[in-house]
């Protein structure tokens, strides 16, 4: 079902997004107000969490949004969002995905229990993410891009890691051939109203 979903996002020239990287589908705890902490192995990961993932890859996925959890017997000290081992050995390395990393929101409290919200951001980066979703205050925004810019100055991260990441982000929306022209207001309504319409008829 969510291979024939992303086919048909294609065919309607929409980016489909595979959410909760690596897998948030057997935790009792809401990543929003505490950390989910699993104790499966890699092999029960591998087969069971990251199959659907893969499959998805394999059927043309161009983004994947990483959740906020921590697999303690594959990094012990790392939340997926934070981990190269999730990131770049299993999911860019063994897995294959070229498309494009999106963090959850960094303020959700599995995270920010832990770190704060501009140091994450600058470890998420580096650790293979390409967007960061920073989902309200300005100051967590701003402190965050004041961070990653001190980074690059300072050398903890280079800049052509920066401007690869930008031109994955640029080589999806050329494929999709998205621009940044202003659009005019979407009716929510109206759209709703259509998609009801259809499935009456179904």
């Amino acid at each position: 079902m969510g291979v024939a979903t992303i086919k048909g996002f294609k065919d309607s020239n929409i980016i489909a997004v595979g959410k909760h990287y690596p897998g948030h589908g057997d935790t009792s705890e809401d990543s929003h107000y505490e950390l989910p902490i699993l104790e499966h192995d890699y092999e029960r990961v591998r087969n069971i969490e990251l199959y659907p993932f893969e499959q998805a890859i394999n059927n043309g996925l161009d983004a994947v949004l990483v959740s906020h959890l921590l697999y303690e017997k594959i990094d012990s000290e790392n939340i997926a969002t934070l981990s190269k081992i999730f990131l770049y050995e299993i999911l860019r390395k063994e897995l294959g995905f070229r498309g494009i990393v999106i963090t959850d929101d960094m303020i959700m409290k599995g995270l920010t229990d832990t770190e704060s919200i501009s140091e994450a951001s600058l470890k998420a980066l580096k650790a293979g993410v390409d967007i960061l979703l920073i989902g309200s205050g300005y100051e967590n925004i701003s402190n965050s891009i004041q961070r990653i810019k001190q980074a690059v100055f300072d050398g903890e991260i280079d800049e052509f890691e920066i401007d690869r990441k930008v031109y994955n982000i640029l080589r999806v929306k050329r494929d999709y051939m998205i621009n940044n022209n202003e659009i005019s207001e979407v009716n929510v309504i109206d759209i709703n109203s259509k998609i009801k319409e259809i499935l009456n008829k179904n």
